[in-house]
């Protein structure tokens, strides 16, 4: 683009791009002069194959401040047991639940399982304690609410169905970096709840079909590398994906 030097920010799977940046600084003409990874992806770690361990930490420090907060806690009581006996009763008996394609507006019935409850509220993990934001009320009040058999907040977190970025991008790098995945998730992660680690291993099936179909070039493993480059970190306790 033409830029002698730039700075450069990731967030999430974008944190992943910035570790390749970082290494690959020196053959390119523009000079990396900083860069910053938000919530940063393990090279050599299936994030998507941890994801019900990366949901669990994160619910767990959201139950964890709930119950040390006065309010909170007497709001919204036994709220991790709430959230547990949902997902069990989900699995046991899905739910119909209506959903829209935002582009059309459209309507169809789906059924809303434990798998599925726990991807609508993945997104609400950003701000768990959002207040009344364009993301809704905190993620307690969601809970609670489907504890009492009230899911149609939900449903607009599930209708979110059209893709956006660029995916194949996005499988492309990851099937082309498989041989740097040298640990498994429960190495190096604290351990999920039981009920979610079906999700990790259906995301990760999911990618493996892309790399079947799309049948990239293997990268070597990663190995780190520039560290004179500024580099400054962050992590937060509610990611769900990222811890």
């Amino acid at each position: 683009m033409g830029y002698s030097r730039f700075n450069y920010y990731g967030v999430s799977y974008g944190t992943l791009l910035g570790q390749y940046v970082i290494v690959q600084a020196d053959k390119h003409k523009s000079k990396l002069r900083s860069v910053i990874l938000d919530g940063v992806v393990r090279p050599d770690v299936d994030f998507n194959l941890a994801a019900g361990h990366t949901i669990s930490y994160a619910l767990r420090n959201v139950f964890h401040a709930c119950a040390q907060d006065q309010e909170c806690s007497s709001t919204y009581p036994k709220l991790e047991q709430r959230f547990l006996k949902i997902v069990d009763q989900l699995n046991q008996k899905p739910l119909p639940l209506t959903l829209t394609i935002p582009s059309s507006k459209r309507t169809f019935t789906a059924q809303l399982d434990g798998n599925a409850f726990v991807i609508g509220i993945e997104s609400y993990l950003a701000r768990p304690y959002s207040g009344e934001t364009a993301r809704g009320s905190s993620l307690p009040k969601f809970i609670h609410a489907a504890s009492q058999g009230d899911f149609a907040w939900i449903a607009a977190s599930l209708s979110d169905l059209e893709p956006r970025g660029a995916r194949e991008m996005y499988h492309t790098v990851l099937c082309a970096r498989a041989k740097s995945i040298r640990v498994s998730p429960d190495q190096v992660l604290p351990p999920p709840y039981p009920q979610l680690v079906p999700l990790g291993i259906r995301e990760a099936e999911a990618v493996k079909k892309a790399c079947d179909v799309l049948q990239v070039e293997l990268k070597p493993p990663f190995v780190s590398g520039n560290p004179e480059i500024p580099l400054l970190v962050l992590n937060g306790s509610y990611d769900p994906v990222t811890p």
